[in-house]
């Protein structure tokens, strides 16, 4: 006849079994035919438990892995995105705001979580309160160019677009505020259509890259040269030359641009049909947000008596 103590190390291995017959007992106990079967089923159904239990804990630990690596992959996509997002609740108070959005409005995130919007953003434009009103209520607008008058007097142009978010249960959450400063955009077309009427100057044009090669030429080039822009354009510039400069003549026009960034000065030029004629020429380097120079931009004109260009 077994007891349940010299049952413990074959047929009672589960710890928490033996302890709750001790408890239930006060004592150990004689174990035999019938209740030999039956606590073997229980200390069995016991370690199966404890297996699944095992198993379900890997499997949340796993999960809570994998939804750590999840938020932490959506952070970064947020931040890096280049609109700035914020998220408000039903009653307009700020949830989230992703690093654009922070750094577009000149706050940081412990600043603004908890207040509204009209506290954030307190220069509103009118017709954005009536936007955000009807968007409380579920609607899904935006704006692909929107001009935001500043307290400066200046004007920012933004792209914008709001959407509603719900809880779980369905019901409306607030929404999510997307938008992105297209203000240095818009300058730079701006500054294109100038260019582009500048472009329709009298005096001839001429626009290459920083090695000279011809990328543009306006109207009054092919009038004064003779060249079209088709012919022009991946040539350079010494299809104009006449061989009345020297070599010296060149290298201190060179020497002007690198050390001042512009020349001017009167030069020979043979046209398309060999006719060399005199013109008063300015170039000028452009460049970028670096200072390398990037193209070089020629205006000339040609200053020959009118009688004699007849």
């Amino acid at each position: 006849m077994k007891t349940l103590s010299s049952l413990s190390s074959s047929l009672l291995s589960h710890r928490l079994l033996r302890r709750q017959l001790r408890r239930i007992f006060g004592q150990e106990i004689e174990v035999e035919g019938e209740w030999a079967e039956l606590l073997e089923a229980i200390n069995d159904a016991y370690h199966e438990a404890d297996r699944e239990k095992l198993l379900v804990e890997n499997a949340l630990e796993i999960n809570a892995q994998e939804l750590t690596e999840a938020n932490v992959k959506l952070r970064l996509l947020i931040d890096n995105a280049p609109a700035g997002i914020v998220m408000l609740d039903s009653e307009m108070r700020c949830i989230f705001a992703s690093r654009r959005w922070l750094q577009d409005h000149n706050v940081k995130l412990q600043e603004i979580v908890g207040k509204n919007y009209s506290v954030i953003v307190p220069a509103m434009a009118i017709h954005w309160k009536d936007v955000l009103q009807r968007c409380q209520l579920g609607a899904h607008e935006s704006c692909e160019e929107d001009s935001i008058p500043q307290v400066d007097g200046s004007v920012e142009w933004i792209k914008w677009e709001i959407r509603p978010w719900h809880e779980t249960n369905g019901l409306l959450g607030g929404i999510v505020i997307m938008s992105e400063n297209i203000t240095a955009r818009k300058r730079a077309e701006e500054q294109l259509r100038i260019a582009a009427v500048a472009f329709q100057s009298r005096d001839g044009m001429i626009v290459t890259d920083a090695n000279g090669i011809i990328l543009q030429v306006n109207q009054a080039f092919t009038d004064v040269t003779g060249f079209t822009a088709e012919e022009a354009v991946g040539n350079t510039p010494r299809i104009l030359q006449s061989g009345k400069q020297d070599a010296a003549f060149y290298r201190n026009m060179w020497e002007a641009l690198a050390h001042e960034g512009c020349w001017s000065g009167e030069i020979w030029n043979r046209r398309k049909d060999g006719g060399i004629y005199p013109e008063w020429l300015s170039i000028s380097g452009i460049k970028n947000s670096s200072g390398q120079v990037t193209h070089y931009l020629g205006t000339f004109s040609d200053i020959r008596d009118p009688k004699e260009a007849e």
